[in-house]
């Protein structure tokens, strides 16, 4: 028996199992042949022997079957199971799918409309519009008003940038990209801390590093060092 590649695109008479590139009579896809049309054995643990004249190797939720059809048709090919790969991405998919029915319906409507999220938007755009503003300034101000906090509502509901909101997004990160890199080349803030002042936050292992608070729920006792990502509890 030769073996060979093929993929979901080509075609099968689902009466003599021939595959072929061309539709022709009797014929459909492989993807459907395996969905509706196909019967199978057990070859191995991680492969199957598929056959004509079945209903399918999958169940309605999608998972293959266990039990053995009655009666199989003519040989069409061996098929083999990545059954790790099947698991990861059928748990990806159902996580998905949850979160997809359990998300803010108002949040989800306008990703609909606009072709993007434009609560990431927004956050995309404080965050690289504060990160300017500290680079120049020296200084955070966390609270916005006026213009900024009138653009990063209109980003939100989809006012400033419409239907375009997802290329305007892209093309205004690629910009801010540039002028961050270029304010960090000439900003007076430090670009490292000066750990001879804090000899107790040198980090242990590596002597250079400066050993920062850990931050997020369940990391607020936790350490981390700059450069060697050693980590420790504080005490």
């Amino acid at each position: 028996m030769k073996n060979f590649k093929f993929n979901l695109d080509w075609y099968i008479d689902i009466k003599t199992g021939k595959l072929t590139r061309d539709n022709c009579k009797n014929s459909c896809k492989l993807s459907d042949f395996l969905y509706n049309h196909a019967s199978f054995r057990e070859f191995s643990p991680s492969m199957l022997a598929i056959y004509t004249d079945g209903n399918g190797i999958f169940t309605k939720e999608g998972k293959l079957k266990s039990a053995h059809p009655e009666h199989i048709g003519d040989f069409v090919c061996l098929l083999s199971i990545d059954q790790n790969n099947y698991k990861t991405d059928k748990d990806f998919n159902a996580a998905m799918w949850e979160w997809k029915c359990k998300r803010n319906e108002a949040r989800s409507a306008l990703e609909a409309e606009f072709g993007i999220d434009l609560k990431n938007v927004s956050h995309l755009w404080r965050l690289m519009t504060k990160a300017k503003e500290i680079l120049i300034t020296g200084d955070y101000n966390p609270v916005l008003e006026g213009q900024e906090l009138k653009d990063l509502k209109d980003i939100r509901s989809g006012v400033k940038w419409g239907q375009e909101s997802y290329e305007k997004a892209i093309e205004f990160a690629e910009r801010n990209d540039k002028e961050l890199d270029e304010l960090y080349k000439t900003t007076k803030l430090q670009k490292k801390p000066d750990i001879k002042k804090y000899p107790e936050r040198i980090c242990p292992e590596c002597s250079e590093g400066f050993m920062y608070d850990g931050f997020g729920i369940g990391h607020t006792d936790l350490r981390v060092c700059s450069n060697c990502n050693y980590s420790t509890i504080r005490r």
